[in-house]
């Protein structure tokens, strides 16, 4: 793969040194067509400039590679991303004038330029992601015009740290439905959700647990969405919107504390795309919780099976908060086009039912959950759907080993596993020829 191209002078990226010609008056093939005449601070000085730039601007693969699984964006896009904003963005910014005065340039450079800023977004070493930095993003969380206290920890909370027992009989005594599970993501996990007593919000706290599964460790995220289901007024939404938030917990000699850091990196939307996600346990781990105050059975001996129904509960209340509003953090059809079509994804990630899977979507993700879990395939035939939960069963019972898999068993999995990696690998093969065609779409040339 070639360099990015990098700053030759003051105004000009040398990536456009082969595009700067004279002074072009016009090449379409209408003779009534208006001259296209370039503004001086503009180095593309023709369509057929224009059109060279994009094809050359697009022609890279590092557009379609993700950094939200590891916060590696800096190591892994860092180059790339200077040249995005010194190579490409800024060159819009140079033709903004010829942009605006042209329908064929601005048509032709449309995709390409609504998706810069995405990009950015998304591949930022100090941001979540949205359109907002960090900080505006908290800021405008808790401003007039949102729920009072939406974005409040629990009361409590720090007094109660660092054991697992304590955390959960917290949430028991106030009435906050639990769940410790060990989670097919890895390693054993405490979810907490609250709920408003106006319904104005549910909030939702998640406690990564030591390798015993015993306590948090020290420092340690607590992950926090606010699920809002009305506004400022009381009014329900007519849908709901997610607010985002990772807090660092932290024992000091004087205790425990709570720092909400400006530039941590996790990209929300990179594995959100839908929303709000399931809670996928593992069978062979930990599955626990027990009823809560205001619950029936609250302070007698939970039973057996209560872990999976609270799990079950809080499934169902996490699927019907369905595709949320983004509220202009996030402007999904400025993440490029839905991928998955010939694969049968977009029957389900139409952007509505769930939220479509793009470039912008984690290709770590994507791979827990096709190639790990076996959970999404293709649904490209009748038999094949989604969740392929016959080829999760059989993963599952691979686990435990009770009972054992037969022979035949055994091969069915083997045969699903190869499925599943190459519907993957079909998936990740498309990323970038499709990225590419939306980005092209038009011409900028008649």
């Amino acid at each position: 793969m070639s360099r990015p191209p990098t700053r030759t002078g003051n105004s000009t990226p040398a990536s456009l040194a082969v595009l700067l010609v004279p002074l072009f008056l016009g090449c379409s093939s209408d003779p009534s067509a208006p001259a296209y005449v370039a503004s001086a601070s503009c180095p593309l000085k023709s369509p057929a400039a224009w059109q060279a730039f994009l094809e050359q601007a697009t022609d890279d693969p590092h557009w379609v590679k993700t950094c939200s699984d590891l916060n590696d964006c800096s190591t892994t896009v860092g180059e790339f991303a200077s040249h995005v904003t010194d190579d490409v963005q800024s060159v819009f910014s140079l033709c903004s004038a010829d942009i605006a005065r042209n329908p064929t340039i601005d048509r032709c450079s449309a995709n390409l330029r609504r998706f810069v800023p995405a990009w950015l977004a998304q591949h930022s070493p100090t941001a979540y992601g949205f359109s907002l930095d960090n900080s505006d993003y908290f800021l405008a969380q808790t401003a007039v015009n949102e729920p009072t206290a939406m974005m409040d920890p629990p009361p409590g909370l720090l007094s109660v740290l660092p054991l697992r027992s304590s955390i959960e009989q917290l949430a028991v005594d106030n009435g906050w439905a639990y769940l410790t599970h060990d989670s097919c993501l890895g390693g054993v996990r405490t979810f907490i959700m609250k709920k408003d007593p106006l319904d104005r919000f549910d909030q939702w706290f998640l406690f990564g647990l030591d390798a015993d599964g015993k306590q948090i460790d020290s420092p340690s995220i607590m992950s926090f969405i606010a699920v809002q289901k009305k506004d400022a007024q009381g009014q329900y939404l007519p849908k709901v919107r997610l607010h985002f938030r990772d807090y660092l917990v932290t024992q000091t000699p004087s205790g425990w504390t709570l720092e909400l850091p400006a530039d941590f990196p996790g990209k929300c939307y990179a594995c959100h795309v839908s929303g709000t996600r399931r809670l996928l346990s593992t069978l062979s781990g930990v599955v626990s919780s027990s009823p809560v105050r205001g619950e029936p059975g609250f302070g007698l001996p939970t039973p057996l099976a209560f872990g999976e129904s609270r799990l079950a509960d809080l499934n169902q209340r996490l699927d019907a908060y369905g595709v949320p509003d983004w509220d202009e953090t996030i402007d999904p059809a400025a993440h490029g086009p839905a991928l998955g079509s010939d694969l049968g994804c977009t029957h389900c990630h139409d952007g509505e039912l769930r939220g479509m899977l793009t470039v912008s979507t984690s290709e770590g993700t994507l791979g827990q959950k096709i190639v790990d879990q076996l959970s999404m395939q293709a649904a490209t035939a009748a038999d094949r759907v989604v969740p392929d939960a016959p080829a999760m069963a059989l993963l599952e019972r691979s686990k435990l080993g009770d009972p054992t898999l037969s022979s035949a068993e055994r091969i069915q999995l083997d045969a699903a596993r190869a499925r599943h990696v190459a519907d993957y690998e079909a998936l990740a093969a498309s990323r970038f020829p499709t990225w590419r065609a939306w980005a092209l779409t038009s011409k900028c040339e008649d």
